[in-house]
């Protein structure tokens, strides 16, 4: 079934300027012709969406999810929770999110591999969610934080080596590894700055190497200075959050060409909301501190050419379209900050050459909103229709 969409405007996810009176052709599940508003023939199965005060624009890319833990009940902890409730909650979130508008996602930890489980069952078509690339469980330091998701604990390169070597052997797109502390700094009796260094420079090597050899990418979650660094320097791709960003830190992103994945908005919740949410006071004190680094850093980096991508990072109720706004308040332009989402985020998942923009011959991953995002980026809440691999899966009609 062909698709012909004539919308108001549409931000092609280019960085281009908006055009109006045009309309998109999908056809097999991908963007075909794109010409003047009512210059395609529709057939007798073609669905034709009329939408004069809608933007059209590419589907969402939201670069750090965690899917069976967003929306989690803060009355529940989370140790007294069954697998069946946490698996559940996340083929319901995968649901959530494609209404959304997020048509891909990259899933950074999850206990039991267990979003690896439901990468594979979105594939098959047995569960409705985005595109989904999944890193699996995480690996962490042995003896340091203890991670709400339940990571792989590690100690010293070789074993972080076989770590890894098991992740990959499961499935996992990314390798993601807790380079640092968290925002608290800790967890049990050993507390201390926010995001010190928790594995070392040696062991991280020892993941993106294994990570590099059949051509998968890691991440990191990174969010004191020394961590960040040491992270660059042993060769991940990413930096998730990297609250405290210095120049040297900086420099060595822009010269190894690592993207920053801010996730700002998830610091802001976790200050403003962080105790009524079941968060220890150690982590909602020092995320103030951690919103106050990150916006400044991600500035600083923005300035200095790194390539930032949108990533939610969910505590509880975080989405991509806030980071949107979290990204323009810390000095990206509005149209920056949509790219950040679509197709920048595309090209730091290596899958720019078939998503993140509406040009011709891409798969067919479209939003409708009401309103301009541009002029009103709470417009992005606000999704009328999401078509994902050509296909119209959300609708005001269904």
């Amino acid at each position: 079934m062909d698709l012909i969409i004539r919308p108001g405007r549409i931000i092609d996810g280019t960085g281009g300027p908006i055009a109006e009176g045009r309309e998109v052709v999908v056809t097999d599940g991908r963007i075909g012709q794109l010409g003047p508003a009512g210059s395609a023939v529709a057939g007798p199965d073609t669905v034709v969406i009329d939408a004069s005060t809608a933007t059209l624009m590419p589907g969402l890319i939201d670069l750090h999810m965690h899917l069976f833990h967003w929306k989690q009940r803060p009355d529940v902890p989370w140790q007294n929770e069954s697998i069946l409730e946490i698996g559940c909650r996340g083929i319901r979130n995968a649901s959530t999110l494609l209404d959304m508008g997020v048509t891909t996602a990259r899933d950074l930890t999850a206990r039991d591999n267990l979003s690896i489980q439901l990468r594979d069952l979105i594939n098959a078509g047995t569960v409705r969610g985005p595109r989904l690339l999944a890193s699996g469980t995480h690996l962490e330091a042995e003896g340091r934080a203890g991670y709400v998701l339940q990571g792989i604990s590690v100690n010293g390169p070789d074993e972080v080596r076989a770590a890894t070597r098991r992740q990959l052997r499961a499935g996992a797109d990314w390798i993601k590894i807790m380079a640092t502390a968290g925002v608290g700094g800790g967890s049990g009796k050993l507390i201390s700055e926010p995001g010190w260094q928790e594995l070392t420079e040696d062991e991280i090597r020892a993941a993106a190497v294994e990570a590099h050899a059949p051509g998968r990418k890691i991440t990191a979650h990174a969010i004191g200075t020394a961590g960040i660094k040491a992270a660059i320097r042993a060769g991940v791709d990413c930096i998730e959050h990297g609250s405290f960003l210095d120049d040297e830190a900086i420099e060595l992103m822009v010269e190894h060409n690592v993207a920053l994945v801010p996730t700002l908005m998830a610091g802001v919740e976790l200050a403003d909301h962080g105790e009524e949410n079941g968060f220890l006071p150690n982590i909602v004190e020092r995320a103030k501190r951690c919103v106050d680094a990150g916006l400044k850093g991600t500035h600083e980096a923005h300035r200095a050419g790194v390539v930032i991508g949108s990533g939610s990072d969910v505590q509880v109720n975080e989405t991509v379209a806030q980071e949107v706004r979290m990204l323009i308040e810390a000095g990206l332009s509005p149209m920056e900050a949509l790219l950040a989402a679509t197709s920048v985020a595309a090209g730091i998942l290596d899958l720019g050459a078939e998503l993140g923009s509406i040009e011709a011959d891409k798969v067919a991953d479209l939003i409708l909103l009401d309103g301009d995002p541009l002029a009103d980026p709470y417009a992005l809440e606000r999704v009328s229709h999401v078509i994902h691999n050509g296909v119209l899966v959300k609708s005001p009609a269904a």
